[in-house]
């Protein structure tokens, strides 16, 4: 009986003009969201691998009077575009694409796309996600809610409920036939999501874990929504009212409490000053306690000359200078990553009250779900920080290495034999390649989102019954 049921809804939907138009409508918006994706992340894929070459070649080509002088010439590197997000773009435009490292000093990463784009376009960027968390709900209430509210009016439920028919079977005979139909346009456009991927990536087996768990993801949001179709109509007095509440509903938790929520984080744990001016400052702080730099320097000296017994400087087998910059390096980054720390915590409880906030709207959980999984999170954006860091550590203090090892006496004699070696210096640090974790890491942050889904799906179906089971017949 309930394929019975499912078969009959499957057919008046797909006879539906509503059907039709709202199938239309998504697959245009998908495939147009899929392709601008795709070239989005073909092209700056491509731009960025050829500036980081560059950025590599400038640095080994550098002239530089010692090596310290060159750690401060630095250079830029690049957060990699992720193939997943052709999917989702998560926080790509808003936390920078490179950051230019050199020696004492974190600073904050450039090129954000969204400085670009004008605030009205940046809070809704047509993205499969996009498409995904907002549109194919609103066809789905479009398809439910006259579920059993217009059966009602038509005053065929009687009809229905008078063959002695289960109202749980009746209810899972709607669900299929309203899924079915949205499933027969969904996977099409998954099979030619994970096409673009291939075509996009050759790391396409690395990125199936994350594509799994994603659709998986997006299967529950959109059955919680199916659910909540069912449970309006059937309380609702008409059709009418079930699709002014479907409506609302949708309006609020999809587009109005996401905005909120982001505002509401930002407000009670706040990240002013600015991240443009965090790094900077702790920078500043940093060379702070470096005041007694002469002082600090002469001490020193006196303790190396007591070590290696020797009686003046220029005997001694390693730089008093850079030694004592050495050192500085790893007070200035103790310093900084101390900020830096404390600002990526402020930004962990932004999402961790966003996430939280799920409870009350499920677009909310599956938006941490997207973003965790497809790598345009925070936790994601902290993971590469904490890599480019400690990078740009070892990279001044190798640097400095060089220039402990070297100590000299004359400043243009030192010049030209540095020059000598100075390329194999910098052939000796390796070029910066970010390894992005793997999908367990990702899951390992999506805990309590998931469990969020968890409770609506199930908060749903209960609801079904209950509602189902009580519903009026006329």
């Amino acid at each position: 009986m309930i394929l019975k049921i499912a078969a009959k809804e499957i057919t008046n939907t797909v006879r539906d003009r509503r059907f039709h138009l709202g199938v239309v409508t998504l697959l245009v918006l998908l495939l147009l969201a899929l392709g601008v994706g795709w070239h989005s992340y073909r092209e700056n894929s491509a731009l960025q691998r050829a500036a980081q070459a560059s950025q590599r070649e400038q640095f080994l080509n550098r002239k530089a009077a010692n090596a310290h002088i060159a750690a401060h010439g630095g250079m830029t590197v690049f957060r990699p575009y992720n193939n997943l997000s052709i999917i989702d773009e998560g926080l790509d435009s808003y936390v920078g694409t490179s950051i230019f490292l050199e020696a004492h000093r974190s600073n904050d990463y450039q090129n954000r796309p969204a400085e670009r784009t004008a605030a009205v376009n940046r809070f809704g960027e047509l993205t499969v996600a996009l498409v995904l968390q907002l549109f194919v709900p609103l066809l789905i209430i479009l398809l439910t809610y006259a579920a059993f509210a217009g059966e009602r009016e038509q005053g065929t439920l009687r009809q229905v409920m008078s063959l002695g028919l289960h109202p749980r079977d009746f209810a899972l005979g709607k669900a299929l036939g309203v899924s079915v139909p949205l499933l027969l346009i969904l996977i099409p456009a998954a099979l030619l999501g994970v096409l673009a991927l291939a075509l996009s990536s050759s790391t396409l087996s690395a990125s199936l874990p994350r594509m799994v768990w994603l659709s998986l993801g997006y299967t529950v949001y959109f059955v919680i929504f199916v659910s909540l179709g069912l449970c309006v109509s059937a309380r609702a007095r008409n059709s009418q009212r079930a699709l002014i509440t479907l409506l609302g509903f949708w309006l609020v938790t999809c587009l109005i409490f996401p905005r909120l929520a982001a505002d509401l984080g930002e407000r009670i744990y706040s990240t002013a000053p600015p991240p443009e001016k965090t790094f900077a400052d702790a920078s500043e702080q940093a060379h702070s306690f470096t005041a007694d730099y002469l002082a600090r320097t002469k001490q020193l000296e006196a303790e190396l000359l007591q070590k290696y017994n020797v009686k003046t400087r220029a005997e001694l087998p390693v730089s008093v200078s850079a030694l004592m910059l050495y050192r500085s390096e790893e007070e200035d980054t103790k310093a900084q990553r101390k900020k830096f720390t404390e600002l990526f915590n402020q930004y962990q409880k932004q999402n961790r009250l966003f996430q939280s906030l799920g409870i009350f709207a499920p677009a909310l959980a599956i938006q941490s779900v997207s973003m965790g999984l497809v790598g345009s999170d925070v936790a994601h954006f902290r993971h590469f920080a904490e890599q480019a860091e400690e990078y740009r550590y070892q990279m001044a203090q190798k640097l400095n290495e060089d220039l402990i090892n070297h100590p000299f006496t004359d400043f243009q004699a030192n010049r030209i034999a540095y020059h000598t070696r100075e390329r194999a210096v910098y052939e000796s640090i390796a070029p910066f390649e970010y390894a992005m974790p793997d999908w367990r890491w990702s899951a390992g942050h999506l805990v309590w989102p998931c469990i969020v889904l968890t409770l609506w799906l199930l908060g749903m179906l209960i609801a079904i019954g209950l509602f189902v089971a009580r519903m009026r017949i006329d």
